[in-house]
């Protein structure tokens, strides 16, 4: 029983940790214009760079959600992740920038759940630092917060997840900064969109 509660959790690290590799492979420069691939389709959204507490950008529109994020946000022209989650978005394609991608797993993982064995399973695949943050509401539904940073070829990153669960299906929403982003705008940045978030 234990073990399918952990899994999930560990999975959706491991797709964030791929993905940490498949943002060190991208060129620097424009990502180009958005595109729609899989079941993520998404409105197009300007390709600039832009801070956490730029604007409102596009709205992004996932397999029964959608957010909004900041403006000059966009999903890249190619998909960096190969398909591995449903929807993946960056700041600039710099393989530095900031990102945001929406991992959907089967089944409901709870608060308790990623409380109990968040960390754990965090850990177990490379994290460090892990800590448990305070529970946030994301659309009605009550998710954990983990922090966690994960090395990758000497560069570290932040990350923050999030669990939001709906129609027996969890929604594991990771926002990776790089090292150096300050904690407050780490903060803004996941209030914004969090706070966007709309079940369709």
């Amino acid at each position: 029983m234990m073990r399918s509660r952990i899994a999930p959790i560990a999975a959706a690290l491991v797709s964030a940790a791929l993905l940490l590799v498949a943002c060190d492979a991208r060129p620097a420069g424009g990502s180009g214009e958005p595109s729609v691939s899989g079941s993520a389709p998404a409105s197009p959204a300007p390709t600039s760079s832009a801070s956490a507490d730029a604007g409102p950008g596009e709205t992004v529109r996932g397999s029964g959600y959608s957010f909004t994020v900041p403006a000059g946000w966009s999903i890249p022209s190619q998909d960096p992740t190969d398909g591995q989650v449903d929807v993946f978005v960056s700041e600039s394609a710099d393989a530095d920038s900031r990102y945001i991608s929406v991992v959907v797993s089967p089944g409901v993982i709870t608060a308790a759940d990623v409380e109990a064995d968040g960390a754990a399973s965090l850990e177990a695949v490379g994290a460090t630092d892990v800590s448990l943050e305070d529970r946030v509401d994301i659309a009605g539904s009550e998710s954990a917060h983990l922090v966690a940073t994960l090395a990758q070829d000497g560069a570290e990153t932040v990350i923050d997840q999030y669990y939001a669960t709906r129609d027996e299906q969890t929604f594991v929403i990771t926002f990776a900064s790089p090292a150096d982003t300050s904690d407050d705008d780490r903060r803004r940045l996941a209030e914004t969109v969090l706070s966007s978030w709309a079940w369709e």
